[in-house]
């Protein structure tokens, strides 16, 4: 995906310029997300992944500051829409990660080239 396509795609989806570089990542890994936020410097940043893909984001979440919501024994009682109503943790076969932003760890994988010396 292009990254001036994608930046229309974001303005029309609604999605927060600090996590746009996150989340042009995931799609390039087929990742499919329901929700994003960067936290706008008062809360932490989070995102709802309903795919996987092949597996990236689990690996690299880490360094983008953030980590996995993990489901207790709350999230079967207090559902609202796809995460739990209590601790936030995703359900129903979404995940929830969630910190402090890091902006752009990982270099956009279409803006690398390989060099030869």
């Amino acid at each position: 995906m292009k990254k001036d396509v994608s930046d229309t795609v974001m303005d029309r989806l609604n999605i927060d310029r600090g996590v746009r570089d996150l989340i042009r990542q995931m799609w390039e890994h087929d990742c499919e997300t329901k929700a994003s936020c960067e936290g706008h410097g008062v809360k932490p940043a989070y995102v709802l992944l309903s795919q996987s893909g092949d597996g990236w984001f689990e690996k690299n979440a880490h360094l983008y500051g953030l980590r996995r919501a993990l489901n207790g024994s709350c999230c079967e009682s207090r559902v609202v829409g796809n995460v739990c109503g209590v601790c936030g943790a995703g359900i129903r076969g979404n995940s929830v990660y969630r910190g402090r932003i890091v902006q752009n760890p990982v270099a956009f994988e279409s803006d690398v080239t390989e060099v030869s010396f």
